[in-house]
């Protein structure tokens, strides 16, 4: 069992440069929105002058996402591409996001393949990256015509079909949106209007941030670098309400607060929290997976990047654990409607909490697939605020599967003193049987601290099949990292998927982009190839883009 001391490999961080045509629109201070984000970029870069301490990658949207600075460009490479690039492409940011996130994905460990299937374990994350957007945030096109719903295509990487999207719960989006007046100033309407692509933010526990002006702009960077350093874990609180479940009292309690939604419903970063002195944490509960893995399991069954935790209101609190001191994993939880939502309900009742849970996590899957109106699960732990200051720290407790039941056999084998009555041991033995196999290990070691003899069980924690399957996806990964800075853009011709092959040629009669008022963008009309050295390019069309580039 591996423990926190993990060595933290050096952070990554993939800028996303939009060089659609529309940031070549000019503020009152006569600079182009793309010359503010190459300044905004090459500050960013500046405080990072290791780069063996902190990695930058570029990629624009160039042909639905360009790889322009990679794992093999120093820093001097990476300004000088940033440098070079230049506003004549598409607003196509899905395809790009995904580039970014492929790319990354070509970087990392093998840690998300070594721990399918054994609960996801925030103690051992040493990998975080993040993806900064630098857009302004304009309608979102690519060569079909306008995207009205952002929807981010699948991963093409190794370890795509391992879970659901693209990204993982180690990385974050930042998006500084660039709304800079031309002239006068800027409305709140367009303060407030983060555009499509910001939901992509909220997915990762990243945020989306408007600048209106060169100084915002350098104290979003600065206050942006800090965020990148640090590895963090983001996780998904749902409410059991919003899900069709029954809440009883607790619901009638959550309907009675006002400031904040009955039932809301955020993602949110945790951070391990140090451990007391005298007081060994054995970093072993993890967050249970969604599903439980049979012997009938041969092939990998996608999960959600993002863990998804489903809460319920306990306005009595949670009863004191007989060994919570030795037992409980303790994570600080940055705040979110969830959060905020505790610290209202504490202000009427002091003592309440919310109680987590796992959908799936004790149901084994159906035709290797996770069904998500699987059964609740059992209890694994709970939210709970702290005082100790002006506004209470709301913390993530994990505990061992079904803890309520667990903490009940415990008290029941102490007052036994050693002499157990054949109720008891077969109660332990049917808790033991009903928990997911990779609490096992954790569970005999906690048990024998507090002095139970733990029965026999050695189920494997993953199926042998599926251990083979697993095996061959890692050999997979292995191959495609060799050439870390190829990722695939481009789908196939005639699969029905955008073509990202071509430039993009706006109509005279509109705007270059979306004024800031918030009126619609630039229409596209018309749609020339982007590299004038191609062999398919006809004369006419070498000229036109002669012409342009005049």
């Amino acid at each position: 069992m591996m423990s926190m001391g993990v060595k933290t490999q050096p952070p990554n961080t993939c800028v996303l440069l939009d060089t659609s045509a529309s940031m070549n629109q000019r503020t009152s201070s006569n600079l182009s929105l793309l010359d503010a984000a190459k300044a905004a970029i090459e500050h960013m870069v500046r405080r990072f002058p290791n780069e063996r301490q902190h990695k930058f990658l570029l990629v624009t949207t160039r042909n639905g996402g360009t790889i322009e600075s990679g794992w093999g460009d120093s820093h001097a490479t990476f300004l000088q591409k940033v440098k070079n690039a230049i506003a004549r492409d598409l607003s196509d940011l899905p395809s790009a996001l995904r580039c970014c996130f492929d790319l990354l994905e070509k970087g990392r460990g093998t840690s998300d393949i070594d721990g399918y299937g054994q609960g996801r374990q925030p103690w051992l994350v040493n990998e975080g990256a993040s993806v900064w957007v630098v857009t302004d945030g304009s309608e979102l096109c690519n060569s079909n015509g306008p995207i009205s719903n952002f929807v981010l295509p699948r991963s093409e990487s190794a370890c795509g079909d391992m879970f659901t999207e693209a990204f993982r719960w180690d990385q974050r989006v930042w998006m500084t949106i660039l709304r800079f007046p031309g002239c006068g100033s800027v409305s709140q309407e367009c303060t407030n209007n983060l555009g499509p692509a910001a939901n992509m933010a909220d997915c990762t526990a990243g945020r989306a941030q408007v600048v209106v002006g060169m100084r915002s702009l350098m104290q979003a960077v600065e206050s942006l670098s800090g965020r990148l350093s640090t590895p963090t874990v983001a996780v998904r609180f749902v409410s059991m309400l919003d899900e069709g479940g029954g809440g009883g009292e607790e619901s009638k309690d959550a309907a009675r607060v006002k400031p904040f939604p009955a039932n809301p419903s955020s993602t949110a970063i945790i951070t391990p929290r140090a451990s007391r002195p005298g007081v060994e944490s054995l970093h072993a509960w993890p967050i249970p997976e969604p599903f439980l893995l049979t012997e009938v399991n041969a092939t990998v069954v996608p999960r959600p990047s993002v863990p998804t935790l489903t809460y319920k209101l306990l306005p009595g609190g949670e009863t004191d654990f007989p060994f919570d001191q030795v037992m409980a994993e303790i994570y600080d939880v940055e705040t979110c409607q969830v959060t905020e939502f505790l610290r209202a309900e504490m202000r009427t009742n002091p003592r309440a909490t919310l109680q987590l849970f796992v959908r799936g996590s004790n149901t084994p899957t159906v035709d290797g697939v996770a069904s998500s109106q699987a059964p609740l699960g059992e209890a694994c732990g709970f939210l709970r605020a702290v005082h100790g200051g002006a506004t209470p720290t709301v913390q993530l407790v994990m505990l061992p599967y079904n803890y309520p039941k667990l903490c009940e056999i415990v008290e029941d084998l102490r007052k036994a003193k050693g002499n157990p009555s054949p109720t008891i041991r077969q109660e332990l033995e049917a808790y033991v049987r009903s928990v997911p196999p990779y609490y096992i290990k954790p569970l005999r070691v906690a048990l024998r601290r507090v002095g139970v003899v733990f029965p026999d069980r050695n189920d494997p924690p993953l199926p042998l099949s599926l251990k083979n399957a697993i095996h061959r996806l890692k050999q997979l990964k292995s191959e495609s990292d060799k050439t870390r800075d190829t990722v695939l853009i481009a789908p196939p011709v005639g699969s029905g998927a955008p073509n990202m092959s071509m430039g993009v040629k706006l109509d005279p009669d509109q705007p270059l982009a979306a004024p800031l008022n918030g009126s619609s963008p630039a229409k596209i009309t018309a749609f020339i190839p982007s590299s004038p050295t191609s062999p398919a390019m006809p004369d006419r069309l070498l000229r036109a883009r002669a012409g342009l580039d005049e």
